[in-house]
């Protein structure tokens, strides 16, 4: 193993004298001598002078270093040195550090060795293991630079944290609102929302609560999504939640429980989000989208006229559709489904290890039956390749078993299969449901998913079994595909298409394109809908815009058609900076279908806690918008 010495480290038991000495040592040759008697008369054994008279080195014993590996900060990890001032890459320095134990080194234990300790533990030369492994040692700055092969490098599910402090305390408040104020000559409309949580650390326990009060026309409704306290145990990568709480790692779609669950820590074993993302057309600006699943509204949120992408829905189960519904502010509405297997369509996952939820189902959920519920769950990666996971959940009166599994033929090729299995004591039915998905990126830019499913007359979830009266359920087939692909001098497209059978056939279409010339934009967007009585009237929505450059400004030419009636118009825009927290942005419309003008303008203000917007709009039809997001 090479190892790199540079700098010098102060003990703290070295009085400043003799770190003024050493600094001269240091400048001179690597055996430079010390005058021995001046050190007696100062009270410092000979042995220091004798020490860092060879080169300047880390005293031995443990002392807390600032550690990172192949460029990456690892935090600070107590280091045991040796004798000689050389790093000892122990099974504890190593799991800290993200790196694999070697199995003769695995049975030492792992616990934290007392910073100061000067009982040096057993060294073994890393680089036997993995050849090539270098470390650069910097004793005065307490730093340690560790670059390994890239095999040496323990999987991020094994991987133990390090930097992490425990204990303290602490207190937060995060939340997300907006407030709406819609006005015309034949209607008056408000519309508030906000979402909050709040909690408190002490110790290593959270305290964490989460609430949405939305209010409209029919009142004020509060929703407690959650209030659970929760510990993580490091080493073994493990969460205990508490309370009233969502059963996240679990195959099966589970309304909130009261109860506990045991899950492993996504904090160790991080993933990028929820990773669902919600995309659609909205007809006018400032339109407000909700989302719901298991008829709880779980976000919403106001997006500009066009095509807009949501990612990481902050979803209650991934195994559960999302209803989506985007309110324009003319009144209309527009309702589309996310199904789960779209949710899940994605790359192959991080398994997560063992889950267990015990607990009974809240009144929030809505049910006429509230049985105790208890669900298991495993994932586990085979190889590189497969990933397989199963459960179990059993309920007073419903049973159910799952499956999943997902395969890499290819390295661009996912195939995701699922498979659950259900018995509805309480309304004497048993039935399964199936779904398959293959998802293709041959290239970059090019993406194909093609998904189906099926649903038997009997199968049930759990919620469907809470209902006394609940209907006889149909079978159920669905289909899906959709294809995304981008050309250097075409642009993008995108299409998709759902069908949905049972009692009645349903489907859906939709078609994009996306093409920036220049400084010039131009997008198009089409969705159409067959089979639903309800929204016939709405089922074929078209939006176009094209982008020019005007100056510091751009002027924005539209073309929108939902259902029959139709609007084309133009709308110029330009934005500033009144001070480095304040931001204004102007625009001004004309329809030329309903000849009409509208203004609307914007302040975006960060005043270091929070981000507050305000806008207004109104137009020459007399309708006013007022929005408030902070």
């Amino acid at each position: 193993m090479n190892t790199i010495i540079g700098g010098l480290f102060y003990p703290k038991k070295i009085a400043g004298l003799v770190a003024g000495a050493m600094l001269l040592a240091c400048q001179s040759a690597m055996s430079a001598e010390f005058d021995l008697d001046v050190l007696k008369a100062r009270g410092i054994s000979p042995e220091v002078a004798a020490y860092f008279s060879e080169a300047p080195r880390f005293s031995p014993g443990t002392i807390p270093v600032s550690v990172s590996i192949n460029g990456n900060d690892k935090g600070t990890i107590n280091a045991q040195f040796s004798t000689e001032g050389q790093l000892c890459m122990d099974a504890h320095f190593l799991q800290q550090a993200g790196l694999k134990v070697p199995s003769d080194l695995s049975s030492v234990a792992l616990d934290s060795p007392a910073e100061g300790d000067q009982t040096p533990l057993p060294c073994d030369d890393y680089a036997t293991h993995y050849p090539g492994t270098t470390v650069s040692l910097f004793p005065n700055e307490a730093r340690v630079l560790v670059v390994v092969p890239s095999d040496a490098l323990a999987p991020m599910s094994t991987a133990s944290p390090s930097g992490y402090l425990r204990g303290g305390m602490a207190a937060l408040l995060n939340y997300d609102m907006f407030s709406s104020l819609s006005k015309s000559p034949w209607d008056t409309s408000r519309h508030g929302y906000v979402s909050l949580e709040n909690g408190f650390n002490a110790g290593d326990w959270q305290v964490r609560s989460r609430q949405i009060i939305n209010q409209s026309k029919s009142g004020t409704q509060f929703t407690a999504l959650q209030t659970y306290a929760q510990r993580t145990f490091t080493n073994v990568g493990l969460q205990l939640q508490a309370g009233q709480i969502n059963v996240r790692s679990s195959l099966f779609a589970i309304p909130s429980l009261s109860g506990m669950q045991i899950e492993p820590d996504r904090a160790l074993n991080p993933v990028s989000g929820s990773g669902i993302t919600v995309t659609g057309i909205a007809q006018t600006p400032q339109a407000r989208v909700e989302i719901k699943q298991n008829n709880q509204l779980i976000y919403s949120t106001l997006v500009p006229a066009g095509r807009f992408t949501l990612p990481d829905i902050p979803t209650i189960s991934a195994n559960t559709d999302l209803q989506v519904t985007v309110n324009e502010t003319n009144g209309e509405q527009h309702h589309f489904v996310v199904s789960a297997s779209e949710q899940n369509a994605a790359q192959l996952s991080q398994p997560e290890g063992l889950s267990f939820a015990l607990g009974k189902v809240r009144q929030e959920s809505g049910g006429q039956v509230l049985p105790w519920v208890g669900s298991v769950s495993q994932g586990w990666r085979i190889n590189s390749q497969l990933n397989l996971s199963g459960g179990a959940l059993l309920a007073q009166g419903y049973q159910s078993l799952a499956a999943r599994g997902e395969f890499m033929p290819l390295k661009n090729w996912l195939l995701r299969s699922s498979w659950w299995l259900s018995h509805d004591q309480q309304h004497s039915v048993q039935g399964q449901n199936l779904e398959l998905s293959s998802t293709y990126r041959p290239l970059k830019n090019v993406g194909i998913t093609v998904r189906a499913g099926h649903n038997s007359a009997g199968y049930r979830h759990l919620a469907d079994s809470m209902y006394q009266n609940h209907q006889q359920g149909l079978s159920t087939h669905t289909f899906g595909a959709s294809a995304h692909w981008s050309l250097p001098y075409l642009g993008g497209f995108s299409l998709g298409y759902t069908r949905f059978v049972s009692q009645q056939t349903t489907q859906s279409i939709n078609i994009g394109w996306g093409k920036t010339i220049g400084k010039v934009n131009i997008r198009a967007d089409w969705q159409q809908s067959l089979g639903r009585s309800s929204t016939k009237n709405n089922s074929d929505q078209l939006f176009v815009n094209v982008s020019l450059p005007w100056g510091e400004q751009h002027i924005d030419n539209y073309y929108r058609r939902s259902g029959r009636r139709s609007t084309m118009g133009s709308s110029i825009n330009t934005h500033g900076q009144i001070t480095p927290a304040l931001h204004y942005s102007l625009a001004a419309n004309h329809e030329f279908t309903e000849k009409h003008t509208g203004i609307r303008g914007s302040l975006n203000s960060n005043l270091h806690y929070t981000k507050v917007n305000v806008s207004a709009s109104i137009d020459t039809n007399r309708r006013q918008n007022y929005n408030v997001i902070a």
